[in-house]
């Protein structure tokens, strides 16, 4: 789809009846380079659209839930490209951001033993310029469900503002903390997770990796405040 198509588009689904999204995922979207073998030159690669908030979002959608991504893709033919991607897949792209920038990258490969190792091009990714302003309230906020983790808090300031916005508004926010210690500090991660944990219905285990021993106490918090609240819920 053209970006004057999908204006067009956009511009018809304004006149329409507003119907609110089952679950709302927000995140950022990469381009991935998959290899069989360890990088070099001239190896044989395929790429594809992945990343953690695009894997949920697919994920709910396949589950029959009507379902929204919020991200920033670049403004040319690998935004729409990734785009016909996510319309694929079954998720709407009424929330969809589009920006002049570099789209984050990263590449990966299996060993023998089938364990991944991961290089991520991301610093400065128009994916990371996602901003409160992209977080629209009315939509938000009437959700069954909004969901984000740790990744998106960790890529930059804004980015974490912004699922700092979808929280306080949402009527269940669901968080994975999904710590990488590449993109974020345990003291980060830890305060990231302290504040979101009064507005968390429901927060999901870590991986990969243990969970750092430090937010252990900002989770018996969170469990000591959701006692009070009435239907919520958090992993043990």
């Amino acid at each position: 789809m053209s970006a004057s198509t999908y204006e067009r588009t956009a511009s018809t689904q304004a006149n329409l009846p507003y119907r609110p999204f089952d679950v709302v995922v927000m995140g950022e979207i990469l381009v991935e380079v998959a290899t069989d073998v360890a990088f070099g030159h001239g190896v044989p690669a395929q790429l594809g659209i992945s990343g953690d908030a695009l894997n949920v979002a697919a994920a709910a959608a396949a589950a029959g839930a009507r379902t929204g991504l919020l991200a920033v893709l670049t403004d040319d033919d690998l935004g729409q490209a990734i785009a016909a991607r996510i319309r694929e897949l079954g998720i709407s792209d009424e929330l969809l951001r589009f920006r002049t920038g570099q789209q984050g990258v990263y590449l990966v490969h299996s060993d023998p033993d089938g364990q991944r190792e991961f290089s991520y091009a991301r610093n400065g990714s128009v994916g990371s310029t996602l901003a409160p302003e992209d977080v629209d309230t009315a939509v938000f906020s009437t959700a069954r469900a909004v969901i984000a983790g740790g990744i998106a808090c960790a890529i930059s300031a804004t980015s974490r503002a912004a699922v700092l916005k979808a929280s306080a508004v949402s009527r269940r926010f669901v968080f994975d903390p999904n710590f990488r210690p590449r993109l974020t500090s345990v003291e980060e991660a830890t305060a990231v997770l302290a504040e979101l944990a009064p507005r968390t219905f429901l927060a999901t285990p870590s991986f990969p990796g243990k969970r750092p021993r430090c937010w252990t106490a900002a989770r018996r918090r969170r469990q000591r405040r959701s006692s009070a609240a009435s239907g919520r819920r958090t992993w043990p």
